[in-house]
């Protein structure tokens, strides 16, 4: 059995171009609210939802015009949750509890870079087969 320290689960991630209405179905639903704060590395406005005890947490996530890889998928799919996050203690950790072996096809979608609604924890983007995607967190 892998080391389940190395990759603790976090948060899933809501698309969605509706940012208030979306906050208030998190609030109907129990949630409280965090700030909404803009990243401009990842241009997206985000918030966090933290749930009722043993809810999952919901990052609601809507991008900037200039994100044009997230406004496709708002385009195709609409709302939805689309990522979910895994908090690690190094991006290397996490990988290799993810990974399968020497044949697994995890592509890097983004390089680690400074989250600011995680107080500027690092956090990068991939495509994980059997998952979708999967941000990992560095601050464990």
């Amino acid at each position: 059995m892998p080391n389940t320290k190395s990759l603790v689960f976090h948060h899933m991630g809501l698309l969605t171009d509706e940012p208030e209405l979306a906050a208030l179905r998190m609030q109907q639903a129990g949630y409280r609210l965090g700030p909404q704060v803009f990243d401009t590395l990842q241009l997206a406005s985000l918030r966090m939802c933290e749930g009722p005890a043993d809810s999952a947490s919901i990052e609601l996530v809507t991008p900037h015009a200039n994100n044009t890889s997230l406004r496709r998928l708002l385009e195709r799919r609409g709302d939805y949750m689309y990522h979910i996050c895994f908090a690690v203690s190094t991006f290397t950790a996490g990988l290799a509890q993810l990974s399968l072996g020497t044949d697994d096809r995890i592509v890097v979608l983004s390089e680690p870079k400074p989250a600011l609604l995680f107080d500027n924890a690092l956090v990068a983007f991939y495509v994980v087969p059997g998952l979708g995607l999967v941000e990992l967190l560095e601050c464990l």
